[in-house]
């Protein structure tokens, strides 16, 4: 889940703002042409969407009610950075407090579960988070600087800018968490038998 997860997001970042560059034309005047807000929706998306087995298990064991108070903090936060940040950056900041609001809601969802429902694997699951979070910074530090003229330069490199980030990722997963990947392999040779 987390490896399809992480090249959704990567390949969104890496191709935003090329894409914005060929659906946009106007000469307004105004830069639409803005890395921070790719850069901020793309992990907004990877912390909201890292939680949903957290946030799935909470609520197969009925435990969300102790979760509440802590939904309703990170409302509150995401609301009141934003109307902060907003003031120094612009629709970024609003993005950002997003990101910065899930990204800690995140991480306790996370707490939550492993010391509730699963023991012992907290340091695991931080170390994965951090880790497909840096492969994220590379791969966009690496990948994402080009420009595409039309539809067709645009759709090319995504195919190939895509490619490159899922079996680099792959690869990277298969050297440093095999488990998963036999664990993902055996979920899509059951369903292929199945079917």
């Amino acid at each position: 889940y987390r490896l399809i997860l992480s090249i959704c997001c990567i390949s969104a970042v890496v191709l935003a703002i090329p894409f914005v560059s060929v659906y946009i034309h106007t000469n307004d005047g105004i830069n639409y042409l803005l890395p921070s807000v790719a850069i901020c929706f793309a992990m907004r998306t990877f912390f909201t969407a890292i939680r949903t087995p957290s946030v799935t298990l909470i609520n197969a064991k009925g435990l969300f009610k102790e979760n509440k108070r802590a939904n309703i903090y990170e409302a509150i936060a995401n609301i009141i950075l934003a109307l902060a940040f907003v003031q120094i950056w612009g629709i970024s900041g609003v993005l950002l407090a997003g990101v910065l609001s899930s990204a800690v809601r995140s991480i306790f969802y996370i707490i939550f579960v492993e010391r509730r429902l699963e023991k012992n694997r907290i340091k695991k699951s931080f170390f994965m988070l951090i880790f497909y979070i840096s492969l994220g910074i590379i791969s966009y530090l690496l990948l994402s600087n080009f420009t595409v003229d039309n539809w067709w330069q645009w759709f090319i490199q995504a195919i190939c800018r895509t490619t490159v980030i899922s079996i680099s990722l792959f690869l990277v997963v298969c050297c440093t968490n095999l488990s998963e990947v036999k664990y993902g392999f055996g979920k899509i040779k059951n369903f292929l038998t199945k079917n």
